[in-house]
């Protein structure tokens, strides 16, 4: 090794492999160099590490500093024209092989202090972290692990990026996972651009699990908005497609609130169960349609509608109640219910009047023909037809052969065409299929009917109030008032001013945080003026109907 001149400044220049300057003390240290205007201790290797600290059993470099300045500094001049990738850029590299060991460590003990700070100012990344396991892990014993912030109204604070897996990946044992808060804009934003991929994904396996979970003190738990698909879809393979409860008492607000302007607000596909299902103390789904219907699309003005392609559309079930209610106002040319096809009824039918209505046979195209139909306080059957009397004056009359199991206390009635028969009489009556005229003269036609009262089982097991207390016949069946039609004209109104102000409040939706990635979603318009005429023309066909008993 070369002798170095302590005296006079020297550059300890040497050729040989050996170090340029070994310094070795037992006990105290082995340099200690100071500078009050320039730099301390400048040490240059041209093709190799420029300073290694090594200490066996402490720390190998410590940087102290009284001043606000750095105490310890990597500072990398590399060609700006060489490959961004190139790892000559790299200011302070730290390495460590054990298994569990860390390259770098930045520990502080003041409470707005940071333990390991990185700052780009062209435009690249203060810190960046790759690894197998984790690029940058961060651990909080009382706060966040790893903060992020940005001022850049299009940049993310935290932003995570991978090619196959997840791009940012947030666990916890008993808190929560990821968490996102904004004061104006969205907390967390989702993106997905693949054709059957999700934006936002929530899972959970166990059976009182929630993949996917909304709160709010006063506002929407959840909102689904879409411009031109469908807003909200829920599949299940097994179970209910949508489960959802509103368990206040005096909660104002609708366990479910959908608005679409364009496609179906909820759609809902179930392979085995109910794809919604519905619980309420009140009514258990409410569904309201502000559009009058239309000629084709039997959709349109429907409140709730009903498809099925081999069952059915629309199943009304209770125990006590009215299994399905329809309640229309005929005087504002309102039907309580319409059925286009054939209806089958098990049971009773009761009803005010019965009649039926034709196309008129002498004028289809501009008039109807209606009539009404015959009542009776019993289960009366009628059977009817012509008979031509033999030469004895007699004839029989065949009647089905299950007549006399359905029918008793039968009523006859004979009249002669052409002539006088004034001897005209039943000569026997219906037994073994069939009964008997005679009296008349040979030849003659005569027109026969019969009636008489069932006896099938059925009847017997539920014979005809005809008198009955007015509270147990119509008890299921309010009547409808004009403080009734009153209020819904007034709901009509209302609903058309929610909707034109949730227009208003979704147009001013803001941007997600990746908007510089992604289309902005323009909400679309919707004209609330079909809306409100339909409240006004409620309004005054009201004015226009007679008296009716107020509520």
């Amino acid at each position: 090794m070369a002798a170095v001149n302590w005296d006079q400044p020297s550059t300890g220049l040497v050729s040989d492999a050996a170090p340029s300057l070994l310094l070795t003390n037992k006990k105290g240290g082995a340099l200690d160099a100071r500078s009050d205007q320039a730099v301390a201790a400048r040490i240059r290797s041209e093709e190799f590490i420029g300073t290694i600290s090594y200490g066996p059993k402490a720390t190998g470099a410590i940087g102290v500093n009284e001043a606000a300045a750095v105490a310890l500094a990597g500072i990398n001049l590399v060609d700006p024209a060489k490959p961004v990738d190139s790892r000559d850029g790299i200011g302070v590299a730290g390495i460590s092989d054990r298994a569990v060991g860390y390259g770098v460590v930045g520990t502080t003990f003041g409470i707005r202090s940071t333990g390991v700070f990185g700052n780009a100012e062209g435009g690249g990344v203060g810190v960046r972290g790759t690894g197998s396991q984790g690029g940058v892990q961060g651990t909080s014993s009382a706060s966040h692990g790893v903060a992020g912030s940005s001022q850049s109204a299009t940049a993310a604070g935290v932003f995570g990026e991978s090619t196959a897996g997840s791009g940012v990946d947030g666990r916890s044992s008993a808190g929560t996972g990821v968490h996102g808060s904004s004061a104006q804009a969205r907390g967390v934003v989702g993106e997905s651009t693949g054709s059957n991929a999700s934006g936002v994904f929530g899972r959970n396996d166990l059976g009182n699990g929630v993949g996917v979970d909304g709160f709010s003190q006063a506002g929407t738990a959840m909102r689904a908005t879409s411009n031109g698909g469908t807003d909200l879809q829920v599949r299940s393979g097994t179970g209910g497609g949508i489960d959802v409860a509103n368990t206040s008492p005096s909660a104002s607000k609708a366990a479910i609130a959908a608005f679409s302007f364009g496609k179906p607000a909820v759609e809902a596909m179930s392979a085995s169960d109910a794809a919604v299902r519905a619980t309420s103390a009140h009514a258990g789904v409410v569904g309201v349609a502000l559009a009058a219907a239309k000629a084709g699309d039997p959709e349109a003005g429907c409140g709730v509608y009903g498809n099925s392609i081999a069952g059915t559309g629309v199943c009304g079930t209770t125990f006590v109640g009215t299994g399905v209610l329809g309640i229309g106002q005929p005087k504002l040319g309102a039907w309580a219910g319409r059925f286009v096809g054939n209806v089958h009824v098990d049971g009773i039918l009761f009803k005010s009047a019965s009649l039926f209505s034709i196309d008129h046979p002498l004028d289809p195209k501009r008039k109807v023909l209606n009539h009404a139909c015959v009542e009776s306080p019993e289960y009366k059957t009628f059977y009817d037809g012509t008979a031509t009397l033999d030469r004895r004056g007699r004839a029989t009359v065949k009647l089905p052969r299950w007549f006399d199991a359905l029918n008793h206390e039968l009523r006859y009635q004979l009249t002669a065409i052409g002539a006088a028969a004034p001897e005209l009489h039943i000569a026997r009556e219906a037994e073994a299929g069939s009964f008997a005229i005679a009296g008349g003269p040979p030849g003659i036609r005569v027109c026969w009917q019969v009636t008489g009262v069932r006896r099938d089982a059925w009847a017997k097991a539920h014979p005809m109030q005809v008198e009955q207390p007015r509270a147990e016949a119509r008890s299921a069946a309010p009547e409808v008032t004009i403080a009734d039609v009153k209020r819904v004209a007034a709901l009509v109104g209302k609903a058309a001013k929610a909707l034109a102000a949730t227009a208003r409040s979704r147009s001013k939706a803001t941007r997600p945080p990746a908007a510089a990635r992604s289309a902005v979603v323009k909400p679309l318009a919707h004209d609330a003026g079909p809306t409100t005429r339909l409240a006004h023309a409620l309004v005054r066909d009201i004015g226009r109907l007679p008296p009716m008993p107020e509520a």
